[in-house]
């Protein structure tokens, strides 16, 4: 199927190094079309379904996209491209059933560059203010997943598929397995949220191999220590993790065969280094993140660029073969970050801008970052692309916005904004839905403090420790109505305890209030535990509010008519054909 769709992108005018866009969910109609773009000699470009309309123009003009390939349930979402000739909008699923007459053996299709030809361009957040493109070849690829030596990638392995495909760590999860002769097995979100499903899903799928961000290892363990405990590998990282709850696992019943955390920016490449957990030492303070990969080089260096001694404090810099050529269309920011290596200047190496160590075993040690970037439920995002777009709204002088961590660990995005008028009056709600329009859901702030300045250093930089706290006025709330049963106010306590608030109304929408998708197993956990009721996570993210929500409990709790009317007959007999 993906050689027969491979020939219909040839007819609709792909050719060989063009720059195809797809959006999907996980599905095999994405696997399908990532391969058929490959097997047509063109790149794939990942677009994630959230996106606003303003953030999937940019990328598809930046990468020049003659198509974007889609699943016929998101047609509707990119209808404004059929008024720009330049990138056909086409779906999956009518081009499979018109190209069923084609033939479907292999195109033979080699582009001149070998396995130097791009892979893939994957967007990442920018300081700048808008995304960045970062262009991965074939290689860097092959570098992840063929002759490795952080996991043993075989034919019969089964590898969970739980990350979106605009994330980059479904490199790893697809081309892991598909290279490999491995199965993929695609993970449903609501399964991934869950911890009992997860468990049951690694369990009867017989999924081997499965990576996780760390935000989202931290939340299940925490419910179920043992969700991983049938996997041969389990991965994770994506930002800095806590030595306490990786401890909490190490035990025999609740270990996987391999624990490995690992560690790499997009521009290396998904992984750029590994670490295989056995033991934490008591009172430490964070997880190595190890050596490098196979076909792979990390060096600590100071701002000479020379090697820093064993545990001396310096910046990470990677390379090897996992290396990206560098951001499309921008040459200088390329320059800046992708450097001559200082020990083989014909090579590259990638500054990450990760402050990290060298341990007395030869693993690193993350430490921090030297700028405002900063990672939140694996995702990379660049605070400045937040503080631009923000700046950009109507009524805002300046803007500052930073990372709120809550009292269980997880983080929260705060912006606090510099009015340019004293008199004029800002609604939160206003400025977030403006928001919505250029940013993805996981970069819109939680919270937005509306302050007539911005308290300054003497050096003139916004002086974050003399922030505020966010209030409760700060987050979009409704007016606020109390609740008006006993199903409301047990969901309200549940809500203002996993969201941390001091109030919360039957009409006030869980996500404006700061919550997320691993907040939203936390809810379902509790209502569980409480009123006895097992709810879809669907459920909890199409009804955002307690009223409705309440609606739907309660009916729950009442029997069926249906089922009172089935037992009343149950003895009774009737002929067939009768009523």
């Amino acid at each position: 199927r993906a050689n027969q769709l491979a020939r219909v992108l040839i007819e609709n005018g792909v050719k060989p190094a063009d720059m195809v866009a797809l959006s999907f969910e996980r599905s095999l109609a994405m696997v399908e079309g990532m391969l058929a773009i490959l097997k047509a000699g063109a790149v794939y470009v990942p677009i994630d379904p959230s996106y606003p309309q303003d953030r999937v123009e940019h990328m598809l003009n930046d990468v020049c996209a003659p198509l974007l390939l889609t699943s016929q349930t998101l047609l509707s979402q990119y209808e404004f491209l059929q008024n720009q000739p330049d990138c056909k909008l086409l779906g999956i699923e009518s081009i499979l059933t018109k190209s069923q007459s084609k033939p479907d053996m292999n195109l033979g299709i080699r582009t001149q560059a070998g396995s130097e030809a791009l892979a893939y361009v994957i967007f990442t957040s920018g300081s700048t203010g808008k995304p960045k493109g970062v262009c991965v070849p074939q290689i860097a690829v092959s570098r992840l997943v063929l002759n490795t030596d952080y996991v043993d990638l075989k034919p019969g392995h089964r590898m969970g598929h739980a990350s979106n495909v605009s994330f980059d760590a479904a490199t790893f999860e697809i081309w892991g397995a598909l290279l490999n002769g491995g199965t993929l097995i695609g993970l449903d979100k609501d399964i991934t949220l869950d911890p009992e499903r997860f468990a049951n899903a690694i369990k009867t799928k017989r999924i081997s191999i499965q990576f996780v961000t760390t935000a989202l290892f931290n939340a299940l363990t925490k419910q179920d220590a043992k969700v991983f405990s049938q996997l041969d590998y389990c991965l994770f990282g994506g930002e800095a993790c806590d030595p306490n709850q990786v401890a909490s696992i190490l035990q025999p019943q609740f270990k996987p065969k391999h624990l490995l955390h690992v560690y790499g920016p997009t521009e290396n490449t998904t992984f750029s280094s590994w670490y295989e957990i056995s033991e934490v030492q008591p009172g430490s303070t964070t997880i190595p993140i190890g050596k490098p990969i196979a076909n792979s080089t990390l060096y600590i260096l100071d701002e000479h660029l020379r090697p820093v001694p064993i545990g001396v404090p310096g910046e990470i810099y990677v390379g090897g073969l996992g290396l990206a050529n560098g951001y499309i269309n921008r040459e200088q920011l390329t320059s800046e970050v992708f450097i001559p290596n200082p020990f083989e200047p014909q090579k590259r190496i990638y500054k990450t801008g990760d402050l990290g160590r060298i341990l007395e075993d030869g693993s690193v040690e993350i430490l921090g970052r030297i700028d405002d970037q900063v990672k939140i439920r694996g995702y990379r995002i660049e605070l400045g692309e937040i503080e631009t777009a923000i700046n950009l709204l109507p009524g805002i002088a300046d803007s500052s916005v930073v990372v709120r961590i809550l009292d269980d660990g997880t983080k929260q995005l705060v912006a606090y904004c510099q009015k340019e008028d004293m008199s004029i009056v800002l609604e939160v709600a206003e400025l977030k839905s403006r928001l919505r329009q250029n940013l993805p859901p996981y970069m819109v702030p939680s919270a937005f403090v509306l302050l007539n300045r911005l308290p300054i250093t003497p050096n003139g930089k916004v002086d974050k420790r003399a922030l505020p706290e966010p209030s409760q006025s700060d987050f979009v709330t409704t007016e606020y109505v109390d609740g008006r049963n006993e199903t409301e106010n047990q969901l309200i306590e549940i809500w203002k305890d996993v969201l941390e608030l001091d109030r919360v109304g039957i009409y006030d929408d869980f996500f404006d209030l700061g919550g997320h998708s691993l907040l939203i197993n936390k809810v379902a956990a509790r209502i569980k535990q409480k009123l006895n009721i097992e709810l879809p996570l669907r459920t909890l993210f199409e009804v955002p509010t307690i009223a409705a929500l309440g609606e739907i409990i309660s009916a729950m709790q009442i029997p069926s008519a249906d089922v009172r009317i089935e037992e009343e007959w149950d003895d009774e007999e009737f002929e067939e054909g009768s009523l």
